[in-house]
């Protein structure tokens, strides 16, 4: 449910993003972000969905 809100904000802000395949690459990361989410240095997991952010951004390309 988190993504799909995520989702929406980006969708919200940047048209951009509602066509970038942003869930389906975190659900192939899925370990990756349940680790990022629990751990309390919120900067990795800001990194780890920059990262994310990135990849979709480039299979758009």
């Amino acid at each position: 449910m988190a993504i799909m809100w995520k989702m929406l904000l980006l969708a919200q802000w940047k048209l951009l993003f509602a066509r970038t395949p942003l869930e389906v690459i975190v659900n192939g990361r899925q370990q990756e972000y349940f680790d990022m989410l629990s751990t309390p240095n919120s900067t990795a997991f800001i990194e780890f969905m920059l990262d994310a952010i990135s990849g979709a951004l480039a299979e758009l390309v």
